[in-house]
């Protein structure tokens, strides 16, 4: 953090102190973030994997969500990240605001870094940082924590890759270790738009094939832990065996409705709200929102445009800026989708909104060069006022505004009308000055520690329209539902939230309330049923949750209690059940449900989803003794027995069975072929049961089964570290023994003695 002058340095230090003070707020004032999957899952599935290394297992299969789903083999989790480790330490939602921070403040710090090796100065390095680090992709980014982990590690490994050229094959197996620590921390397209930056970028250096091949080497040994496991399970998750529709190719992409919010990021309503709490234009949107926050604003373009007019150093950053923009772009339109959707490996469109991510880090280097060409010659400020200007005009009329708005968004213009003008018109205002402050500050003085600090008091309130705060008392306290279910319940949420709320943060207290998936895990509840967040739930589950969203709520209740619910939320009382109303929605008991694990009476035929379904709901079936098994012709009886289960990871479990006669031992776990049985040490099969869950044969008499998930993909995965370590340490070695003999070889040698 050298510079020419003491003061900038000590400026820059304040502005380091002032991001990392606002995350400091929010633990000093016990509040926490429970924006969208900060508190419906990554919360919980935080929780369950501390409470599973607490006890001293490895968390590899999350029991409590969505019948059973993969945790250490879903990328999402974190479950193999370093960074996770705070979650032992601290309780859920506090160590969730320190992950956060930590890794914004880790990207600010690898922002300067990469700007810096770029060639540009430490004043404009660190300044180039902090606009850049508070802009709204990098504030959408803190809403997922996988997503801002991923992307934080970006800049150190491109930086590495362009500091000095002495160690290059070390230098190229170091950035690839970095990014495959990226792909641990939890976004595995954010690495790998990661490393083929890196590529391009070792391309434009001339860097030997040796040392693109370290690179690729360097991500995938680091990587391991988790790629492995991945791929293991990935046919048998929804996103392997469904992909993706073509309607959602759409739905995350830099779309022409979103241009406005580059420099408007409140004109089109709350970013975290909906058509009934305050995103007035969300019938215009198909989806929501992966991105909340877009903003760009006219003090950071200002500063690109001066970095492109510079024309040293940046036109490989400016290739780079464009082309995340048009990867993010063309999704949106119909026939490149219609092409896309064609294309082997097209259904990645759907994740063309993060290509902004590239543009995001090429726009780094380039708001460097331009604080630096600004500052030595100042540039235009008549430019910078009028800009300023203009941008504060729509704030004063407001009706104006909206009649061009209905134009913009016809599909929204009801909604539009019914916005109060005040509201317009603040928001207009806030839009306004947001962008002319930093334009005033370039404008009345040269780039210094005053413009940025008037970027970051633009720009970091901001980082409060696109989260939804709450204290972190309320948030612990269960909600009724909770209360009304018996503790540690297994049970199904089919309620929906309310229609109506008057911001994102009652609609989200509203999901919570409802126990909607997964809210429930951080009050020690398991979901024996639910549609999956992010596509990689077993797909069995996942399509018998799909079915039966269609189906009566007294067909949802038995179906619930044939998987082992003990109770169903809905959002109305089901006639001759005794549901108990809590907090705008009902609980309703299952007369019967069955056990976690039991040994089956009566087998029914069911070769298809359709007919284990009229079975699981029939009013015949009794749950805790009834199954149906694909691969027999009629229906068949048995005599049962009983069945215990010992202490045990939930990727490792144990039973004592003693069955009078042959007979099926069912487990509530979703289906998966990675799961393992052995009845008294030999391998038995394990069938689906039930459509979506597990069934393993035990003959008659005394037995002790095992069930376990299949371990080499993680013991295989474990060993990609070892090997990147020795492989770094190989290189290490060999690169000062180069450097060594080179030394010795240039040498002059010593004049004879006279």
């Amino acid at each position: 953090m050298k510079d020419r002058y003491t003061g900038q340095v000590r400026s820059w230090r304040w502005a380091f102190v002032l991001c990392a003070g606002v995350w400091l707020s929010l633990l000093l004032s016990g509040r926490t973030l429970v924006t969208r999957d900060l508190g419906a899952t990554h919360l919980p599935w935080r929780a369950e994997w501390a409470r599973q290394v607490k006890n001293g297992w490895f968390p590899l299969w999350n029991p409590k969500a969505n019948g059973g789903r993969p945790l250490w083999a879903d990328p999402n989790t974190q479950a193999a990240y370093p960074g996770t480790l705070l979650f032992l330490l601290l309780p859920a939602s506090q160590a969730m605001v320190v992950f956060l921070a930590a890794h914004h403040l880790w990207l600010l710090a690898g922002l300067a870094y990469l700007a810096r090796k770029t060639g540009t100065e430490g004043e404009a390095a660190w300044a180039s940082a902090f606009i850049v680090g508070t802009g709204g992709i990098a504030f959408s980014l803190t809403t997922f924590p996988n997503a801002l982990a991923s992307f934080s590690w970006l800049p150190w490994a491109l930086g590495l890759l362009l500091a000095e050229k002495k160690q290059q094959n070390l230098q190229a197996l170091g950035a690839g270790g970095l990014l495959g620590v990226s792909f641990l921390a939890g976004e595995p397209v954010t690495a790998a738009l990661g490393f083929g930056l890196a590529g391009a970028l070792m391309l434009t250096q001339r860097r030997s094939f040796k040392a693109v091949l370290l690179l690729l080497l360097g991500f995938l040994l680091v990587a391991l832990p988790v790629l492995l496991p991945l791929l293991a399970v990935f046919s048998e998750t929804v996103r392997g065996s469904l992909g993706v529709s073509p309607e959602a190719l759409a739905a995350d992409c830099l779309a022409p409705r979103r241009f406005v919010e580059l420099f408007f990021p409140r004109l089109l309503g709350e970013p975290l709200g909906d058509a009934t709490s305050g995103f007035w234009a969300a019938p215009s949107f198909p989806w929501q929102r992966y991105y909340p926050l877009l903003f760009v604003g006219a003090g950071t373009a200002a500063l690109v445009w001066a970095g492109i007019r510079r024309g040293k150093g940046q036109r490989f950053w400016l290739w780079v800026l464009v082309f995340g923009v048009i990867v993010a772009l063309l999704p949106a339109w119909e026939p490149v989708r219609a092409f896309l959707i064609r294309l082997p490996g097209g259904q990645l469109a759907r994740f063309a909104i993060k290509g902004l991510q590239l543009s995001w880090l090429a726009a780094t280097p380039l708001v460097a060069f331009g604080f630096e060409q600004r500052k030595n010659t100042h540039g235009r400020p008549w430019a910078l006022l009028g800009a300023a200007l203009v941008l504060l005009i729509p704030g004063f009329f407001p009706e104006a505004s909206r009649s061009a708005l209905s134009v913009l968004y016809p599909a929204s213009a009801s909604l539009l009308q019914q916005t109060p003008a005040d509201v317009l018109r603040q928001s207009l205002l806030l839009d306004g000055l947001t962008n002319a402050l930093p334009l005033l500050a370039l404008a009345v003085s040269r780039p210094t520690a005053l413009a940025v600090f008037a970027f970051l008091a633009a720009q970091w309130p901001l980082f409060f329209t696109t989260h939804v705060v709450s204290p972190t008392k309320l948030w612990a306290e269960p909600p009724a539902a909770v209360k009304a279910l018996p503790q540690g319940a297994a049970f199904v949420s089919w309620a929906q939230a309310p229609g109506s709320a008057s911001s994102p943060r009652a609609r989200t207290l509203a999901f919570r309330d409802a126990l909607l998936p997964d809210y429930g895990m951080a009050y020690g509840l398991s979901y024996v049923l639910a549609r999956g967040p992010d596509g990689l739930e077993p797909i069995r589950g996942e399509v018998l949750a799909a079915y039966a969203e269609k189906m009566l709520p007294e067909k949802k209740l038995r179906l619930a209690a044939a998987l082992g619910a003990q109770a169903a939320v809905f959002n109305e009382e089901i006639p001759e059940i005794s549901c108990q109303k809590a907090g705008g929605v009902a609980v309703c008991p299952a007369p019967r449900f069955a056990p976690e694990v039991f040994l089956a009476q009566r087998l029914f035929p069911a070769e298809n989803l359709e007919q284990a379904v009229a079975w699981l709901t029939a009013e015949s079936f009794v749950p805790g003794a009834d199954v149906t098994l694909a691969g027999i012709a009629t229906p068949l009886s048995t005599a049962g027995g009983q069945v215990s289960e010992e202490p045990g990871s939930p990727h490792h479990r144990r039973f004592r069975v003693q069955a009078h006669q042959r007979t099926w031992l069912v487990v509530q776990q979703n289906y998966l072929s990675r799961w393992k049985a052995f009845v008294d040490g030999q391998p038995v099969p394990v069938v689906p049961a039930n459509f979506a869950r597990l069934a393993i044969a035990v003959p008659a008499g005394n037995h002790r089964v095992e069930l376990r998930l299949e371990t080499s993909p993680y013991v295989l995965g474990a060993l990609g570290p070892l090997f990147f370590g020795l492989t770094w340490f190989y290189w290490r070695s060999a690169d000062r023994r180069a450097a060594t003999g080179a030394r010795a070889r240039n040498t002059p040698a010593t004049a004879p003695a006279p």
